[in-house]
């Protein structure tokens, strides 16, 4: 799902992709953690779309939770955690 939100975001079928993402964040958190790195990937993506939408406080909201989920869990210095700063 979370795949699949990330393609729909890049065609442009935001509503669709948020609703994707939504599904995805949220089965994720429930099988994996709100920690868990997939999990926090699918954070990112939610972030994505809705940046992408313009709803930028929303999306600054979810990309601080993926960054710092990514600092706790992966470290400051991992890959994934150097894109959330970035993003």
């Amino acid at each position: 799902l979370t795949n699949a939100a990330w393609y729909l975001c890049m065609k442009g079928s935001y509503q669709t992709a948020q609703a994707v993402a939504t599904k995805a964040m949220t089965a994720r958190e429930r099988v994996l953690g709100s920690n868990n790195k997939k999990t926090l990937t699918s954070v990112s993506v939610l972030a994505l779309v809705l940046h992408y939408q313009g709803n930028y406080d929303e999306a600054e909201k979810l990309n601080r939770r993926a960054l710092e989920g990514s600092v706790k869990e992966l470290g400051v210095h991992h890959p994934d955690t150097v894109t959330s700063v970035s993003n």
